[in-house]
């Protein structure tokens, strides 16, 4: 092999690093899918271009998410969910009255998803403008929005369910364990892949099962 197409220790040292203030740590980081925008959450936030140039830090939120464009950045505090523009300004934020465990953004930002610690599930268009409440009763795990946009897929302590935007139930599978642990949808929105425990599996928008399989060291998932 060329000397050329080996990876040296130097091509892999960082352009920059970031640390978190008062040594607290970063939840996560999600990079948008043009490589211009890198975000961290946890006890602050902080959105920086991929230069490393800061564009905004210092908020707090127990949970956070980006849209995959890097346009907009949603974070829960508490009871109060707030959307940011990519230059850190409020779009809008709205207090309920209960902790929020969950939330979700979709890839392009015009819908965000959230989950309380009473069991409501909350819709709302980017601008701030309600779309659905669903009283579920038991705990939200996780949250994955289709990319087109026309489904939401949550994870539960009991089961998993499917709904539009405006949370009008389409569509649930009852008693699957950990087996959900990871939620997404495929990139063209028309499978929904689910892991866990020792198995993934594959099901239709309608909730129908295309296929499951035990994972084994030998596996490989090509989406």
């Amino acid at each position: 092999r060329r000397s050329s197409d080996l990876v040296t220790a130097v091509s892999l040292e960082p352009g920059w690093q970031e640390h978190p203030a008062d040594d607290t740590t970063f939840s996560g980081a999600i990079l948008s899918t043009d490589g211009s925008i890198v975000f961290a959450g946890g006890n602050q936030l902080l959105v920086r271009s991929w230069n490393g140039d800061t564009r905004w830090s210092g908020l707090s939120g127990t949970v956070a998410t980006m849209s995959s464009d890097g346009n907009y950045i949603v974070s829960v505090l508490s009871d109060n969910v707030r959307t940011f523009n990519r230059t850190g300004n409020v779009i809008w934020n709205r207090i309920t009255g209960s902790p929020f465990r969950a939330v979700a953004v979709s890839s392009d930002g015009s819908l965000v998803i959230a989950a309380d610690d009473r069991g409501y599930l909350r819709s709302w268009t980017i601008d701030g403008k309600s779309l659905g409440v669903y009283n579920e009763t038991d705990q939200v795990k996780h949250i994955d929005i289709s990319p087109s946009q026309s489904l939401v897929a949550v994870s539960t302590k009991d089961s998993l369910k499917v709904f539009s935007p405006e949370m009008n139930l389409i569509w649930e599978k009852k008693s699957l364990g950990d087996r959900d642990s990871f939620i997404a949808f495929s990139a063209d929105s028309s499978t929904l892949i689910l892991a866990g425990e020792n198995q993934v599996s594959s099901y239709t928008t309608k909730g129908l099962l295309n296929w499951e399989k035990e994972i084994t060291n030998n596996f490989i998932l090509d989406m």
